[in-house]
């Protein structure tokens, strides 16, 4: 049976370090080839010479390990079913795109039942990319029982491997986006979002991106309305934001971002006080009220790799939208600069109304899908 991969180098009889749970990627280089070169390569050789199995035609590989010693392994032959949340209504049989996916919450390969105490080794692909995830835990003694949901976390490292470009983002790249108020907001294209970070690692302003940008939003713009109408969090402020939006139609975009700017805080208290234990309304508290709501309806067992980047949507909601000032100082466009009234007119431009939607749009998606109807 195996038993996982040695993590150092031990003589006989001495005691060492083995990893029984793991996944890696295509992203990981050399450890990831040597780890498909270890047991996932001792399972091919062990299958029947007329299965005609080789290597480089994997696309997908299962294999689920017994304690009896036996095992069933499947190769290219089980169907992937993925359940996501997805930016707008769909009718049964009608293409999905990754610019539709919001999130993916798990990937299931059909048919397929794992035992809770069985070992299991999955070789999955996406394009060119490729990941590998075992657990031998349960073959261990005490022998004990899988506890975590399988396919939630078969999902994140789907997604994971699906959408790179969101998860490989460097501290350093981080600083730059946020520096020039930028996010990779979830209501934007893929191949947009990927521009941008290509414009950050060359050193460019993203704000060249605005004319592109800009033009997504306005193509989304009835869908973000119709979202945010059926929400019970958004549908409090709808006066609001219809008004924000027909001005950002219009082109006056003081009017739309006066008004997004300071609704936007609104949403957040609303989210607060509709929470289960309300926290007193302060900016990092607001801050942290999309991602407090999102994490309200996770499963606490599996570390989500969400394409809404909770984690640094809260980062950026306390140092870009609730950005402080120095009184008698320029000033970057925030909410304590409009409520201050020290923002200048030119700030109130095309770009900061854009994010304003942006940013409204994002919180949408921290709501849980037992708040919308």
């Amino acid at each position: 049976m195996p038993s996982g991969y040695a993590l150092e180098s031990t003589r006989e009889g001495e005691l060492g370090k083995f990893v029984v749970r793991e996944f890696t990627s295509s992203e990981d280089g050399e450890l990831f080839i040597n780890r498909l070169e270890g047991i996932p390569s001792e399972i091919i050789s062990l299958l029947p010479n007329d299965a005609k199995v080789m290597a480089s035609g994997i696309d997908h590989l299962v294999a689920v390990m017994y304690r009896d010693g036996t095992a069933t392994v499947y190769v290219n032959e089980l169907p992937v079913v993925v359940r996501m949340r997805i930016k707008r209504g769909i009718k049964a049989g009608e293409a999905i795109f990754k610019d539709d996916i919001v999130d993916i919450e798990a990937a299931e390969f059909s048919g397929l039942v794992v035992p809770d105490d069985a070992g299991l080794v999955v070789v999955f692909s996406e394009g060119w990319r490729k990941a590998l995830f075992f657990d031998f835990t349960p073959l261990h003694k005490p022998y004990p029982k899988r506890e975590y949901p399988l396919w939630d976390l078969l999902g994140q490292y789907y997604s994971y491997l699906s959408f790179q470009h969101l998860f490989k983002i460097t501290d350093s790249e981080w600083t730059t986006l946020l520096t020039q108020q930028w996010f990779p907001f979830i209501t934007l294209r893929h191949r947009t979002i990927e521009k941008m970070l290509s414009y950050v690692r060359s050193g460019w302003s993203l704000d060249d991106l605005l004319e592109i940008i800009s033009n997504e939003v306005h193509e989304a713009l009835d869908y973000m309305l119709e979202r945010w109408a059926n929400n019970n969090v958004l549908a409090l402020h709808m006066a609001f934001l219809e008004l924000a939006v027909d001005h950002y139609r219009k082109g006056d975009y003081i009017s739309s971002t006066t008004l997004l700017y300071t609704r936007i805080e609104g949403i957040m208290r609303t989210l607060n006080e509709q929470s289960v234990i309300p926290l007193k309304a302060t900016q990092r508290n607001l801050a942290s009220a999309p991602f407090d709501a999102y994490q309200g309806m996770l499963n606490d067992k599996v570390d989500r790799n969400s394409l809404l980047l909770p984690h640094k949507f809260r980062e950026y909601v306390e140092q870009v939208y609730f950005a402080a000032f120095t009184p008698g100082q320029p000033a970057p466009l925030s909410r304590n600069s409009i409520g201050h009234g020290v923002a200048v007119p030119q700030d109130f431009s095309l770009k900061a109304a854009t994010i304003g939607l942006l940013i409204v749009d994002q919180i949408f998606f921290h709501v849980p899908p037992s708040t919308t109807p």
